[in-house]
C-alpha cells in the first residue's frame, strides 16, 4: 500500500522523477527560465524530492559524472574560443566572476 494505492507483487510501476521539475507548487513559473531560482535564498532545487535531473537511488544515471565534466569542458571551450567583452554601461566597476569550470 502506498498513498492509498494497493501495489501488488510483480506489478510494474513507473516513477516520474522529472515530473516535479514542472510543477507550479514547487517552481513558480516553472516553464520560464529563471537562473535565480537556484541561488540562495530561494534555492528551490534543494527542496526534498523536487529536483533530480539524473534520477534517484539505484537508478541514478551512470553517466552523471561524465555529463557534468562534459558540460564544464564544453563551457571552457566556448569561453576559450569566444572574444567576450563587458558592457561597461551596465556593469559595476570591478565585476566578480561567478562561474566555476571545475567539477565538484
Amino acid at each position: 500500500m502506498f498513498e492509498g494505492h494497493q501495489i501488488y507483487e510483480g506489478e510494474m510501476i513507473y516513477v516520474g522523477t522529472s515530473v516535479p521539475h514542472f510543477m507550479e507548487e514547487y517552481w513558480p513559473n516553472a516553464k520560464t527560465f529563471d537562473i535565480d531560482r537556484y541561488r540562495k535564498p530561494r534555492a528551490e532545487h534543494l527542496q526534498s524530492g523536487v529536483y533530480s535531473p539524473y534520477g534517484r537511488g539505484p537508478h541514478t544515471c551512470l553517466g552523471k559524472s561524465l555529463a557534468e565534466v562534459q558540460m564544464a569542458l564544453t563551457m571552457a571551450r566556448v569561453f576559450h574560443k569566444l572574444d567576450l567583452e563587458l558592457n561597461h554601461a551596465t556593469t559595476c566597476s570591478r565585476p566578480r566572476p561567478r562561474l566555476r569550470l571545475v567539477p565538484r
